[in-house]
């Protein structure tokens, strides 16, 4: 018993299967529900009512309680007990069939007992069940089904209201009995949107030529269809996906048919829409491919006729295209060069060219270089190249393309600038005079000259300062304006100015100023030279002629002192005459007359501050001044004195 049991248990899902099978190969499949998971529902409920059979102890409704429940919930879907029972039977047969098979012969007879006597216990008490029942309580169970249904109704319609798609439902005569809102509002419109079940119109009346495929399709005898097509509506004509599906009753007699409509008119517009899209697209193609063409015959006449060398590499560096430029500026001709490594670079530079190439290619950016590259004779070549990747549709660089320009006389000539500008360089360095620029008011260039002039440590010292701040506060306007002139162009004359040094001590110069371009901007060039010394000895100068013009005039009071003297007695008067004959001299003047006889003075006179003459008393000879008056025999200045 216990084996028959277990049989029981394992073998369900293989019960279910067969049972299914065999309702379908009997046209059953479609009384009971599609539900594999309902099939499998009524296997276990009878596996239940079977190991209770087969222990002997349980009672008779124990075991038939299952199948009549069953019974009564088909009855009440409206299925005949006849049809009830020829599935139960099959249901029987699907045990049998299993569990003979999974089983030993002693086995297997008492199975088939225990489902015999089971399947005739659960028949026998369905029909008794079936025929015995109340007429008061097949009303009661009447009524809660159709209250059931009715309920279930409501909730399809709601459904079926809330649905975006039209839906109907036409009979076997072609009569429309039930539309959702959506349908009512497209074909029925002054129904308010409101339709309900009803022989009330034909389909005809409502889908116009549609009902002509509905009738075609109704004669096919087909379950479903579906097409595409345009459908008159209220409110014009329409596109709808039209899908038709065929329902029967549980005897599989032809009810009628379900009508879908999915208004596609957006989307066969978009779908024309996209169709003249792909039409202006395929025009814009050819137009912008005889474009490219026009404009790739244009290129390929620039690159064949340009001046300029151009090439044009693979990512490796091998030579695609070769222009009559690349042929001039490197003497191989196209022939000689595509096909292979750039013929302008040499074996031991290769693999540097092709690592080059590769990561030009990788980059995605232009790139400018300044390289030597060598012609076919041999001789070295200085290039410009510009150089850039070409994506191919991919996106991955297929190509390299490079501009190459002949830079070897530019070279040479900048070589030779900067030798110019070396020596000259050098030779400002080294010049005694002070040298400086200044740009934009400051000085950004001075030599050790001008640093030792202002009394810096070094040039760089200087550097960065305000020029004027060297320039003394009286002269500052003078200096500002003479700039002012160079900048616009006009020439200025040399000029003695005042500068001053760190210290701020002031010294004198003359300066000579020219406008320069210094690192490519304007600029005043300053030529400084320290004529301190030369206005000291101008200085000097002027004063001495002055001594010379006073010693002048005194020779000349002296001249006629020798003719007053002519004139008088006595020496007291003779001096005082002189006196008065040097009104604009000196006005602190001493005077004396000299006796050679005797060695000493004979008479002294002086004027003091207030011009008044007093004779002074006499002095010896030996008194020093007087000596030397007399030795030298010529007039003894003051000044003279001072410097000595």
């Amino acid at each position: 018993m216990s084996r028959f049991q277990d049989a029981l248990q394992r073998n369900q899902p293989r019960v279910v299967e067969n049972w299914i099978a065999r309702g379908q190969r009997a046209g059953y499949a479609r009384l009971a529900a599609s539900s594999a998971a309902l099939w499998a529902q009524g296997v276990s409920g009878m596996t239940k009512a079977l190991i209770a059979a087969s222990g002997g102890e349980a009672s008779e409704p124990e075991v038939t309680s299952f199948a009549v429940h069953e019974a009564q919930r088909h009855r009440a879907r409206g299925l005949s007990l006849g049809l009830f029972i020829a599935l139960f039977k099959e249901l029987r047969y699907a045990f049998r069939e299993v569990l003979s098979g999974d089983l030993s012969e002693e086995d297997g007879a008492f199975a088939a007992s225990v489902i015999e006597r089971t399947f005739d216990q659960c028949e026998l008490a369905v029909c008794t069940d079936w025929d015995s029942a109340d007429a008061d309580l097949r009303l009661a169970e009447f009524q809660r089904e159709v209250q059931v249904q009715t309920e279930e109704k409501i909730r399809y319609l709601t459904i079926l209201d809330g649905l975006p798609l039209a839906v109907m439902f036409a009979d076997r005569e072609g009569r429309v009995h039930l539309m959702n809102r959506v349908a009512a509002e497209l074909f029925v419109p002054e129904l308010g949107g409101v339709a309900g079940v009803g022989a009330w119109a034909r389909a005809g009346e409502v889908l116009g030529d549609l009902a002509e495929e509905l009738r075609k399709f109704d004669a096919s005898g087909r379950m479903e269809a579906s097409f595409e097509r345009e459908v008159r509506t209220a409110a014009g004509p329409r596109f709808f996906q039209v899908s038709l599906r065929r329902t029967v009753d549980v005897s599989e007699r032809f009810l009628g048919t379900v009508l879908i409509l999915n208004d596609i008119s957006a989307r066969r517009a978009a779908e024309e829409s996209l169709e003249r899209a792909h039409k202006d697209l395929d025009r814009l193609v050819r137009e912008r491919t005889m474009e490219l063409a026009k404009t790739t015959e244009l290129i390929e006449t620039v690159i064949r006729y340009a001046p300029l060398a151009m090439v044009l590499l693979t990512p490796e560096g091998v030579v695609r295209m070769w222009n009559p430029g690349a042929e001039r500026l490197f003497g191989f001709t196209e022939a000689e060069a595509v096909g292979r490594l750039a013929p302008f670079v040499r074996p031991e530079d290769a693999e540097d060219f092709r690592v080059h190439n590769l990561m030009v290619a990788n980059s995605g950016i232009p790139h400018k270089f300044d390289v030597t590259r060598h012609r076919k004779d041999g001789t070295p070549v200085e290039i410009e190249a510009y150089v850039a990747p070409i994506n191919g549709p991919d996106g991955r660089a297929e190509s390299v393309i490079g501009i190459v320009v002949d830079v070897t006389a530019q070279r040479q000539a900048d070589r030779a600038l900067r030798e110019s500008e070396l020596r000259y360089r050098t030779l400002v360095e080294m010049s005694p005079d002070a040298i400086a620029v200044h740009q934009d008011g400051k000085v950004v260039f001075a030599n050790p000259a001008a640093a030792r002039l202002l009394g810096a440590a070094s040039p760089e010292e200087l550097l960065g300062r305000p020029m004027l701040d060297f320039v003394h506060p009286r002269d500052r306007d003078f200096v500002a304006r003479r700039v002012r002139q160079m900048l616009a162009g006009q020439s200025v004359p040399k000029a003695d100015e005042t500068f001053l040094r760190l210290d701020g001590s002031s010294l004198m110069v003359e300066t000579s100023a020219a406008p320069i371009t210094f690192q490519g901007r304007p600029a005043v060039q300053v030529l400084v030279h320290d004529v301190t010394a030369r206005k000291e000895t101008e200085d000097t100068i002027r004063k001495q002629a002055e001594t010379l013009k006073a010693q002048t005039e005194m020779l000349r009071a002296l001249s006629d002192l020798d003719r007053e003297m002519a004139q008088h007695l006595y020496p007291e008067t003779m001096l005082q005459a002189v006196l008065r004959m040097m009104p604009n001299g000196p006005s602190l003047v001493s005077i004396s007359l000299l006796d050679e006889e005797f060695g000493h003075v004979a008479v002294a006179m002086t004027r003091d501050a207030s011009l008044a003459i007093v004779e002074e008393e006499c002095v010896s000879l030996e008194q020093g001044l007087l000596t030397e008056v007399v030795e030298k025999g010529a007039p003894l200045f003051v000044e003279d004195l001072a410097r000595e």
